[in-house]
C-alpha cells in the first residue's frame, strides 16, 4: 500500500518541474555524496527512501535526468568504467533554484492519497465470501506488519555520522510512514475482529452505526494554534 499526493506540475521559470522531478534534483543536491550520480544509483536510492511515500517505476525514474538535463537543470558527465560508458548526472544552479521555488510552494493537490488494491476488495466485499474479505484482512495486517519490520531495520541502519544535517528531516519522514502503517495495522486487527462471525457481508452488522458516528466525529471542527504565533 502506498500514500502519495498526486503528481502535479509547477511552474518555474521556463520549466515546468513535478514532484518526481523534484524528488531527483532533491537526491542531486545532497552535497555530501561521494560523486555524481547515475540514473541507475538515482533510483535505486530513490527505491530505497521515497518509494514509501512517492512510489514510481524503474523505467520512469532512469528517464528524468535526461530530461532534467535538457531543461538546464542538471548537468551530464560522461564517465567510463572498464569497457562500459555511461553517464553520471550532477545538479545545476538553474535546478537548485528550481527546487527551492518547487519546496516553497503548495502541492496544489487534495493531500495525501491512500493507494491499497486490498482496499478496493474490502470495499466490494459485499460481492464476495465472508471468508474472501478475511482473507484479505489479513493480508493487508500482515503487510503492515512486515513494513513497519522494514522500517526499523532501515532507521536501524541509519549512521548519525552520515549527512547529520538531514538527520532530523529524515526521522520526519520515517515517522509518519511508519505511524500511518501502525494505523493500518490496528484498524486491520480491528476489522478481524469485528468480522470474526460474518457468514454473509450483505447481512446487517451492528458496528456499522458505531463506525460512521466515529468518522463523523473525527470531522468536527478542531482548533488548531498556529505554531508561527510567538
Amino acid at each position: 500500500m502506498t500514500i502519495t499526493s498526486p503528481d502535479v506540475e509547477r511552474k518555474t521559470p521556463g520549466t515546468k518541474l513535478n514532484a518526481t522531478a523534484a524528488s531527483l534534483l532533491g537526491l542531486l543536491a545532497i552535497e555530501d555524496w561521494p560523486r555524481p550520480w547515475t540514473s541507475y544509483e538515482l533510483a535505486k536510492q530513490a527505491g530505497r527512501s521515497l518509494s514509501w511515500f512517492w512510489p514510481r517505476a524503474q523505467r520512469q525514474l532512469l528517464a528524468v535526468p535526461p530530461k532534467l538535463v535538457g531543461l538546464g537543470l542538471a548537468e551530464a558527465h560522461p564517465h567510463t568504467r572498464g569497457r562500459r560508458k555511461g553517464t553520471r548526472y550532477a545538479i545545476t544552479e538553474a535546478g537548485r533554484a528550481a527546487l527551492l521555488e518547487w519546496l516553497g510552494e503548495g502541492s496544489g493537490s487534495a493531500g495525501l492519497t491512500f493507494e491499497a488494491e486490498d482496499v478496493i476488495r474490502v470495499f466490494f466485499g459485499d460481492l464476495g465470501s465472508a471468508g474472501e474479505l478475511r482473507d484479505t484482512l489479513e493480508r493487508l495486517l500482515h503487510q503492515a506488519i512486515s513494513d513497519q519490520a522494514e522500517l526499523a531495520t532501515v532507521a536501524a541502519a541509519v549512521d548519525a555520522r552520515a549527512v547529520p544535517e538531514r538527520r532530523s528531516v529524515n526521522a520526519l519522514s520515517i515517522r509518519l510512514v511508519s505511524d500511518l502503517q501502525s494505523a493500518v495495522q490496528e484498524w486491520a486487527e480491528w476489522a478481524l475482529a469485528e468480522t470474526e462471525d460474518w457468514v454473509d457481508p450483505r447481512e446487517p452488522w451492528p458496528g456499522a452505526e458505531q463506525a460512521f458516528a466515529e468518522v463523523i466525529g473525527r470531522g468536527a471542527p478542531i482548533e488548531v494554534a498556529d505554531s508561527r504565533r510567538p
